[in-house]
């Protein structure tokens, strides 16, 4: 009898224990279907996302893989204002950012797609080289060159030319052009692009933070958009100058005598060859740009 009764606590000790399990696996297992059904939906509400974003694919592949999958680009037209900006500090001019600042602001899109973003900004003097800011749209850099996209800027020459004692001469002083610099296009920095960069956006809103690394600038208005690009063919912009009468002349520009250029670090060289102009024998003379100079 004793013995029937052991048996008989033993085996409601493990019922209890059993069904006590089933319970909260059956619970965990409810928890587990939510969590995947949610996880679920938002992976199919962003697929795009999820599917081809990577910070670590450059822009090209990322681009192509977009085109792979249909996306187009998109309809809206959106203005943004330095008032509709959280961020940076906010003047009579616009949003004054220093390197690590940031700035952002919301859109709404109706029409899902690629967009274009294209902004007004002031280059101020205290940069020394090309300012640079890292994008982010909905938390996320689409592609690698989002990190450190690079904001064009123009640097003047210096009219007077400087000679050494020896009386070589001086490669030239490169100043900022402080200006507005209005509706830029954010460039693919690698060139494979002439036209600016597309980024993909949600219908609905969307939330954009852009961030200076290098540069002190003032942002003004940035537009997300599109831009319809109709360039006439030769035959098409000749016409357009029916009265321009046809000049033989030759026209010789020097390498050296640019007005502006587009970094810092493109700068020129002399090359030792009379071939090239202009040459002198003894002295060192600036006659070309250094092909180097551009990486």
């Amino acid at each position: 009898m004793k013995k029937l009764i052991i048996i008989l606590a033993v085996l409601s000790v493990f019922c209890v224990i059993f069904f006590t399990n089933m319970t909260v696996n059956a619970n965990y297992e409810d928890d587990m279907d939510i969590s995947t059904l949610i996880k679920e939906d938002i992976l199919n509400k962003n697929s795009v996302y999820n599917y081809t974003f990577s910070s670590t694919e450059n822009y090209y592949a990322v681009y192509h893989k977009w085109l792979s999958m249909g996306l187009k680009e998109g309809t809206s037209q959106v203005l943004v204002t330095p008032e509709m900006m959280t961020g940076g500090h906010l003047d009579e001019q616009g949003l004054r950012l220093a390197p690590g600042d940031n700035i952002s602001f919301v859109v709404n899109i109706d029409d899902e797609g690629l967009y274009s973003l294209y902004l007004d900004y002031y280059a101020l003097s205290d940069t020394r080289v090309n300012p640079t800011i890292n994008l982010m749209i909905n938390h996320v850099n689409q592609f690698s060159e989002m990190a450190n996209i690079e904001l064009s800027v123009d640097w003047i020459r210096e009219n007077e030319k400087r000679y050494d004692r020896y009386g070589d001469e001086l490669t030239p002083k490169a100043i900022l052009d402080t200006k507005w610099y209005r509706g830029e296009g954010l460039r693919d920095p690698n060139n494979f692009f002439s036209e600016p960069l597309k980024f993909y956006f949600l219908k609905g809103e969307n939330e954009v933070t852009l961030t200076l690394n290098e540069g002190y600038i003032i942002v003004g208005n940035i537009m997300i958009k599109n831009n319809d690009i109709d360039l006439p063919n030769y035959e098409e912009y000749l016409r357009s100058y029916p009265h321009k009468d046809k000049n033989s002349a030759l026209i010789t520009i020097e390498a050296e005598d640019y007005l502006t250029k587009s970094r810092q670090s493109i700068r020129t060289k002399y090359m030792r060859d009379p071939q090239v102009t202009p040459y002198a024998y003894k002295n060192r003379v600036l006659n070309v740009l250094d092909g180097y100079a551009y990486g």
